[in-house]
């Protein structure tokens, strides 16, 4: 018996088979060597190690609050970045307080321009006497801005440099 050969239309959707087999064969192997070559970019960065001794960079935005305002998840998600900008109190407190402890730190660097205020009197007074804590231990607190305004400055009164942009 003679074989019979296939017919020129299985012959070209047999070779257009191999082709798309080819194709998908090289784009699984792109995907893994990106995938191998992803996961040891991230192993090989690792933290940065922390310096022997540094300034702590305070820069408290939006307004200083107690406690931050609900958003709605729902809205939030359909709105896109609905949520006011506050910084916790409690936060910088926190932090000055650490930082008054740890002999890494040697100073506190003092950044009132994202600030926009804060919701009382009290929310100064608390970051303020936070900031008289951390005076004690002999560490100068430097204040840096563009401009200031009174809640602005009402912080900044409390550095031992307060640095303001000539313009």
């Amino acid at each position: 018996m003679s074989e019979k050969k296939p017919g020129i239309i299985n012959r070209l959707f047999g070779l257009i088979g191999k082709i798309l087999t080819a194709i998908r064969h090289l784009f699984t192997l792109v995907v893994v060597i990106l995938l191998i070559s992803g996961l040891t970019q991230i192993a090989s960065n690792s933290v940065q190690p922390i310096p022997e001794e540094g300034a702590l960079y305070l820069a408290p935005s939006g307004v200083l609050v107690d406690q931050k305002t609900f958003v709605d998840p729902l809205e939030q998600l359909v709105y896109q970045n609905t949520a006011p900008e506050e910084t916790l109190v409690r936060d910088i407190v926190d932090a000055v307080d650490y930082a008054q402890d740890d002999p890494r730190i040697t100073h506190i660097i003092l950044d009132t321009d994202y600030m926009t205020g804060a919701s009382s009197l009290s929310k100064l007074q608390e970051v303020g006497s936070a900031l008289k804590r951390f005076k004690t231990s002999d560490k100068p607190i430097i204040a840096v801005a563009d401009n200031y305004d009174q809640n602005q400055y009402f912080l900044a009164a409390h550095a031992d440099t307060i640095m303001l942009n000539p313009l």
